[in-house]
């Protein structure tokens, strides 16, 4: 059996003895080929999307949709309100 040279890179003989580590894993990392993502993670990430999106694209269809089309008429409505000055001051002073 050799041991790991001294610029750090391990022989396969080394690589085979490591305690639940495959030699041609080890391999394939040493030589720079990745692993492919699992699809399971690839299935949460989309549901996770749908899930935290979907909930957004619903309050802004409501919100800026005056029954029949879209337009920012109710964000400027807000905007001109007179307690939004003050609460928008209040959450500044609060947050500081």
């Amino acid at each position: 059996m050799s041991s790991p040279s001294i610029t750090g890179e391990a022989t396969e003989e080394a690589i085979a003895i490591l305690p639940g580590v495959h030699a041609r894993e080890k391999a394939a990392r040493r030589t720079g080929h990745a692993r492919r993502t699992p699809v399971w993670a690839i299935l949460v990430l989309l549901v996770s999307a749908v899930y935290f999106l979907l909930p957004l694209y619903a309050t802004a269809a409501f919100g800026f949709s005056t029954g029949k089309h879209f337009t920012l008429q109710p964000l400027w409505d807000g905007l001109g309100d007179d307690g939004f000055h003050t609460s928008l001051w209040l959450s500044l002073l609060y947050s500081w």
